[in-house]
């Protein structure tokens, strides 16, 4: 079982990422939904053995809605998934729903918040959150990363306001320092090129 230990959530951009968790996390998004599988490739041994290369491992000539034999379809993408490391996996859901999985990360864009919130839970539930309806209703409501280790394990009654509150505070103050990291990046960039301009 993999790591769960960050949720991110921008509820402008209507993101939420899952971090680390597999793509086969994606069949409780399509349960009893119509969808679509875009891609999921893999890695394998390249013939220098020294690097892996990607190889598709979802071929169809087409990627129809798959609106009737959900059961099969769902059935065939957890085969195919099974025992291969999936470096990246593209899912169209019914209802806005855009699953993309890539190397550890998941990230779900959504149209409305409540499409998410059953299949979270359950992730949630089956990597140890025991309090899922609580972490669920708090970290679906505001924009930050999350770091959630900690509430592993913890019953609803043992997680209170005051620790998720300070989840929010210190998921808000890591967003800032990326974004301030980022324009910092962007400034020696640009001051670089500028100097390498001036001296050619």
């Amino acid at each position: 079982m993999e790591d769960f230990d960050t949720i991110d959530h921008n509820t402008r951009a209507k993101t939420i990422g899952l971090v680390v968790v597999g793509p086969m996390v994606a069949i409780h998004f399509m349960r009893n939904r119509n969808f679509r599988i875009v891609h999921v490739s893999k890695f394998i041994d390249s013939d220098s053995k020294k690097e892996f290369k990607e190889c598709d491992i979802y071929e169809k000539d087409e990627y129809p809605w798959v609106k009737d034999d959900h059961k099969n379809e769902m059935a065939e993408f957890t085969e195919r998934c099974a025992g291969e490391h999936i470096i990246h996996c593209h899912i169209e859901i019914e209802g806005g729903i855009d699953f993309e999985f890539s190397v550890g990360e998941l990230y779900i864009r959504y149209e409305k918040i409540h499409q998410l919130a059953d299949a979270i839970k359950i992730v949630l539930n089956y990597h140890g959150y025991y309090a899922a309806d609580k972490i669920w209703n708090y970290v679906s409501r505001y924009s930050a990363y999350y770091n959630i280790t900690n509430l592993k394990f913890l019953t609803t009654e043992q997680i209170t306001d005051e620790m998720l509150d300070l989840k929010l505070a210190e998921g808000v103050k890591y967003l800032e320092e990326g974004r301030i990291y980022c324009e910092e990046m962007d400034e020696a960039k640009e001051a670089n090129n500028l100097l390498n301009r001036n001296l050619n």
